[in-house]
């Protein structure tokens, strides 16, 4: 049996207390825990001047116990559904603002302050979900909205860590680790007023084994080639709006991409560089 006890208040009262504590007795029979609710009733009545709210359940332990976002079992923890519904309706909400259905893939375009608000949002509900046996059901919410493996990792215990912050301090280091993330495919780096451009050369050897990468479908573009040698990546450079455009013409030809964008600054006095938009090929 579970319930609240309600505070009744009092005109010299200063305060006011929604609600003091949660009750939440067990027995081995109905009858003695009704014994005690009426006990506890006439107690908090008689000299506490409070009283039990109407919403007092009485059912059996296999059920489950609602209790603070939970449904607690004998031997293990569930999220309760109304706190999973919740998160899936934030999740709608957000990729209805920054994740599209492009006709020849998916296409998400965001900002740096949309993705820390998702990185907290998130993060809190994993923090609630930890407490419960909740690994399938993380790994079902990524399943579900099919993009979350392209900003977060998630582990198989279910830690979830956010893929769209370059690490290094330099360029070098950053642009690096920009063209060996994941998904594959073109990637636009930005420096300064411009955005650099690196992708593979179809059946380049870069170390081992060899990495093979569709040839370019949009030789009409000039690419500049500063180090054209074996084995390094073909290098351009665009202004931002010839880069929209050349963003869009990927698109409507099916060319995975992703962008990055300076988002501030670093401790180190470096550039701090964020993925901002990601194309995925259907």
């Amino acid at each position: 049996m579970s319930g609240d006890v309600h505070v009744r208040f009092c005109e010299h009262l200063r305060g006011r207390f929604p609600w003091v504590t949660r009750l939440i007795l067990l027995a081995d029979n109905p009858e003695q825990l009704r014994l005690w609710q009426t006990q506890i009733s006439d107690f908090l009545q008689t000299t506490l001047r409070l009283r039990l709210k109407d919403d007092v359940r009485l059912q059996p332990v296999c059920q489950g116990i609602d209790f603070l976002g939970y449904r607690i079992f004998t031997h293990y923890r569930r999220v309760r559904p109304r706190v999973v519904a919740h998160c899936r309706a934030k999740l709608t909400e957000w990729a209805r603002q920054s994740v599209r259905q492009h006709p020849h893939g998916l296409w998400i375009r965001t900002t740096a302050q949309a993705l820390a608000l998702l990185q907290a949002m998130l993060g809190s509900y994993w923090g609630h979900f930890s407490h419960a046996h909740s690994v399938r059901l993380r790994h079902a919410l990524f399943s579900e909205f099919n993009w979350l493996p392209y900003l977060f990792s998630l582990s198989a215990d279910g830690a979830l860590n956010a893929r769209w912050v370059l690490p290094g301090v330099t360029f070098a280091q950053q642009s690096y680790a920009l063209q060996h993330s994941k998904p594959a495919g073109h990637c636009f780096i930005q420096r300064g007023c411009r955005f650099y451009e690196f992708a593979l050369v179809p059946k380049l050897r870069l170390g081992n084994p060899v990495l093979e990468a569709p040839a370019s479908s949009h030789t009409k573009l000039e690419l500049r080639r500063p180090h054209s040698q074996a084995g390094a990546w073909e290098r351009a450079e665009y202004r931002p709006e010839k880069l929209a455009l050349v963003l869009a013409n990927f698109r409507r030809l099916g060319i995975a991409y992703r962008v990055a964008r300076q988002t501030g600054w670093l401790r180190h006095g470096t550039r701090r560089r964020e993925l901002c938009e990601w194309f995925i090929p259907t």
